[in-house]
Order: C-alpha cells, then sequence, then structure tokens
C-alpha cells in the first residue's frame, strides 16, 4: 500500500527468486569457515533477505552443524524510507527470520551501523533509479568517498543515483564476494557518467553473467532493466594499479607471457 515513489519500484517475487537461486549459495556456506556476511543496501520491504534466508537452510544444515540463526545474525538490510525498514523488520520476525538486522540509513552513507567496506561475501539489490537532486543528502565526508563524483557537474540536477550503488557495492564486497544487482538497461549504454561507472565495473569485478529482463517487469514504470550477475575481484594486490604501474617500457614482447 506504499506508493512507490523515489525510484522505489519493488521487485516481483518470480524475479526475487531467480537472483537468489542464481547465486552460488550451497559453495559460499560450505566453502567459508566463518559466516558469510550478506547484504541489500536497499531493501525495501525485505523481500531479498528472506528468501535468501530461506534458500540458505538447507545447505547449512547439510555442510555445518550451526544453528541457522546465527547465519540469520549476519544478515543485513539498510531502507532509507522509514515505513519500508519497519515493513521489512516485521518481514523477518514473519518469516521467523528475527536475527535479520535492518538498518534506517541512506546506504551511500559510510556511517552505518555494522557496515564495514570490503567485509559482504553477498550483495544482492534493486537499487532505486532517477532520483533528482540525491546528492544534496550526502555529506561532503560522504561524497569524497565516491570517484563518480568527479563526474558530476551539477549536484542539485543529477538524478543517476542507480551508478554510485554500483560503486557502493564495489566498497562493500570483499574480494570474492558476489553480487546481483538490478539496474535499468540504460547503464550498459548512456554515456557520461554511466560510461564511468562500467569503467568501475570492469576495473573492480569479473562479469558472470546479464539477465535483460522486458521494460514490463516493472509494471507501469515502462523501464527495462538488466541484472548483473558480479564476482569483486582481488584488490590486494589491486589489479588495476598493478597493470597502470607494471614496467610497459620493456621492449621483450614475452615478459608478460
Amino acid at each position: 500500500g506504499i506508493k512507490q515513489s523515489e525510484g522505489q519500484y519493488f521487485t516481483p517475487m518470480p524475479i526475487v527468486r531467480f537472483l537468489i537461486s542464481s547465486l552460488p549459495l550451497e559453495y559460499i556456506i560450505q566453502s567459508n569457515q566463518d559466516i558469510p556476511k550478506v547484504i541489500d543496501y536497499a531493501c525495501g520491504a525485505g523481500h531479498f533477505l528472506t528468501e535468501y534466508a530461506s534458500q540458505i537452510r538447507k545447505y547449512v544444515e547439510k555442510h555445518k552443524k550451526t544453528d541457522i540463526h546465527e547465519y540469520y545474525k549476519s544478515i543485513l538490510g539498510v531502507e532509507k524510507e522509514y515505513r519500508l525498514s519497519k515493513v521489512s523488520q516485521v518481514s523477518t520476525y514473519m518469516y521467523g527470520q528475527d536475527g535479520i538486522k535492518i538498518r534506517y540509513k541512506d546506504a551511500l552513507s559510510q556511517d552505518i551501523e555494522g557496515v564495514k567496506n570490503g567485509t559482504f561475501s553477498v550483495l544482492v539489490a534493486n537499487p532505486p533509479y532517477s532520483v533528482k537532486g540525491f546528492l544534496e543528502t550526502l555529506s561532503d565526508d560522504d561524497l569524497v568517498q565516491y570517484d563518480l563524483t568527479e563526474f558530476v557537474s551539477d549536484r542539485s540536477k543529477n538524478n543517476s543515483i542507480e551508478v554510485f550503488f554500483v560503486e557502493r557495492a564495489k566498497q562493500l564486497l570483499k574480494d570474492g564476494g558476489v553480487a546481483a544487482i538490478v539496474l535499468p538497461s540504460s547503464i550498459l549504454s548512456n554515456g557520461g557518467i554511466y560510461s564511468s561507472c562500467r569503467e568501475i565495473i570492469l576495473k573492480h569485478f569479473d562479469m558472470i553473467a546479464i539477465a535483460c529482463f522486458g521494460s514490463g517487469t516493472f509494471g507501469k514504470t515502462g523501464t527495462s532493466t538488466t541484472a548483473l550477475f558480479l564476482r569483486r575481484r582481488k584488490s590486494s594486490p589491486d589489479i588495476v594499479d598493478h597493470y597502470q604501474y607494471r614496467d610497459t617500457g620493456s621492449t621483450d614482447s614475452t615478459r608478460y607471457t
């Protein structure tokens, strides 16, 4: 019953299940000695979080001797709309997944309790699109954390919030962490700041798959959407810096083969 304003268009449940089912959940549960941290940084009503929690139960029971509720405690949602943050928290209780935490906060902020960069194994989200003036709600300390800020000429008019969520995913995921993010298809083709966003993706992620949905996926919005399945590249050493600063002046053609 909540109006879908400010880019809030909820993900249909078949798409939610598809995205979660496409992640390597069994491998993540089995291969991690520690409980993997999971985040949806635009969690809305919490569907991605509860679906993830539901799907991992069988893998935890199969491969681990840990109480499933310990895994729920490592699942985190962030939502800046107060009513939705309450809806998502109540939803976790209704599913018996009350260890899941919901933070009422702007996910583009760097100051969120329990959210530390480079610590999350899984990120799944459908962030907002086309929100005019969103940069004016962030502090200068937050803005300097984003490389994309330098490509913005007018903060009050810029509405490309989705590209900042892509860079935020780069910040949050640990090396080898995976992401499934629903984005407008324009992120793959538009110029300007979208080109800079694609550069971030190509530098810092392995592109595992792209799933393109039709314009009717989100009802009346008419927006064609795309799901990007990404894996965070290792950052120690950062492969981007490695390629940039290695000895490119050598004439020995076999040196790097």
